[in-house]
């Protein structure tokens, strides 16, 4: 995402989007029951994005207890 489309979706008040893409790309991003994409390191509940190279989404990475 770049820095531009970041600009035009906080103007837009979409600060949630950004958040959600940073999420993805960091590979700790899960899905909750309610469907709500999360960081794993906040919720450890949540089960882990997968792969998928369509959609630029990184291989998920394993939460060490440290960072829980």
């Amino acid at each position: 995402m770049t820095e531009e489309l970041k600009q035009k979706l906080r103007e837009a008040g979409r600060e949630d989007l950004i958040k959600i893409h940073e999420i993805n790309q960091s590979g700790y991003a899960g899905v909750l029951p309610n469907g709500n994409i999360v960081d794993r390191r906040e919720h450890p509940e949540a089960i882990p994005v997968q792969k998928n190279s369509l959609f630029n989404i990184p291989e998920p990475k394993t939460i060490s207890k440290d960072e829980v």
